[in-house]
């Protein structure tokens, strides 16, 4: 580790941050798909692939400083050009827990995932998005005959070994969250590792189009009435699944413990080279351009007293916001994410978008029945 490096380091240490252990790193923001809830605004026409050495040198530093975990994104990562070398170098990389592909899987042939199986260790994973247990769901958020494609790239991984490998990335909203019982049986059945959820964010293409539209407390709640009573549901969750409302709900007892936001821990670097502390907090005030011209060191270095204002603010927001007061969830929520409050409203001192959801799941009583 050259001195740079450790002095880097040493000054996140210095300032009260956490030291970057995740990062999502966009390497085009070029997509074949069209995705209603798209937060980056990504689409077939742009055409912007980062050079393949520039990528290279960013995963590099992000090694020397100890970084334990990277996700390759886009837009469509398969249509930069040199993808499979870039995901090579990654996994080469021996300082990583985990290697991560994000992927809509429309695009995956026979050789591209005969490529893909070469790399196959713990270290692997491939994250593949899908909105529903249905094509119906699905296609009114990614297009028509989408569902239809997605399968056939899941079908491509698991025949190829990769299912265990392989985890459902699926996106909480009104029409679909639903189906997430229909979601398990899908995974189970094609032999999936895993299925991942997240809430809609009413941000990025979602916020311009209003085609869609965030859950109702009442959905969570009628979720978490499927885990207490259905034993089956459970057991398929508790071996394959991490879904906020669950996840929430099994915690709440539990305060959090850290008293600052994570922002520096999962920084995330977008196709036109800027740096971002969050993957949810994507405020060009508290970013660093030009990332590709320099260290990643450097850029680090140069954002810490921003990302250092960061911390205050989440600190300020915990204790200022009035949604905050007397709610039963605090201590285990810590005032919410300032990321998606600002991606929502445009104000990080507002509740973040899930605050009602949030709320719904503390209030609900625990069954005798588990």
């Amino acid at each position: 580790m050259s001195s740079s490096t450790q002095e880097v380091l040493s000054r996140i240490d210095e300032s009260g941050l956490r030291r970057p252990k995740h990062l999502t790193l966009m390497i085009t923001d070029t997509c074949n798909l069209r995705c209603h809830h798209c937060l980056l605004d990504c689409t077939p026409d742009l055409g912007r692939h980062v050079p393949k050495q520039a990528i290279i040198e960013v995963i590099a530093g992000f090694a020397r400083l100890g970084g334990e975990r990277l996700m390759i994104t886009g837009g469509e990562p398969l249509l930069h050009p040199d993808w499979i070398e870039i995901l090579s170098y990654a996994w080469r990389r021996a300082e990583f827990s985990e290697v991560c592909l994000q992927t809509n899987a429309t695009l995956l042939s026979e050789s591209d995932v005969d490529a893909i199986s070469r790399l196959a260790d713990h270290r692997l994973v491939l994250q593949v998005s899908l909105e529903g247990s249905a094509a119906e769901t699905n296609d009114v958020v990614r297009g028509a005959g989408s569902f239809d494609r997605i399968v056939d790239g899941l079908h491509l991984l698991v025949q190829s070994g990769l299912g265990a490998k392989t985890r459902l990335a699926f996106t909480e909203m009104r029409h679909n969250v639903g189906e997430l019982p229909g979601m398990f049986e899908l995974v189970e059945k094609m032999g999936i590792g895993k299925l991942i959820t997240g809430t809609l964010v009413c941000g990025g293409r979602a916020a311009q189009e209003e085609v869609l539209a965030m859950p109702t407390p009442a959905q969570y709640q009628r979720l978490l009435d499927r885990y207490v009573l259905d034993a089956d549901f459970r057991s398929r969750y508790r071996e394959r699944g991490n879904v906020a409302a669950i996840e929430w709900y099994e915690g709440k007892g539990n305060p959090t413990e850290e008293e600052a936001c994570s922002c520096i821990e999962t920084p995330f670097i977008s196709a036109a080279g800027r740096m971002y502390p969050c993957v949810m907090l994507l405020c060009d005030e508290y970013s660093v351009e030009n990332v590709y011209s320099f260290r990643l060191e450097e850029a680090i270095d140069s954002a810490l007293p921003l990302w250092s204002r960061l911390q205050e603010t989440h600190r300020h927001r915990r204790v200022s916001l009035a949604s905050c007061e007397e709610c039963s969830g605090l201590l285990h929520c810590n005032g919410g994410c300032m990321g998606r409050a600002y991606a929502a409203q445009g104000d990080f001192m507002t509740p973040e978008d899930r605050c009602s959801l949030r709320r719904a799941v503390y209030s609900y009583g625990r069954s005798s029945l588990i």
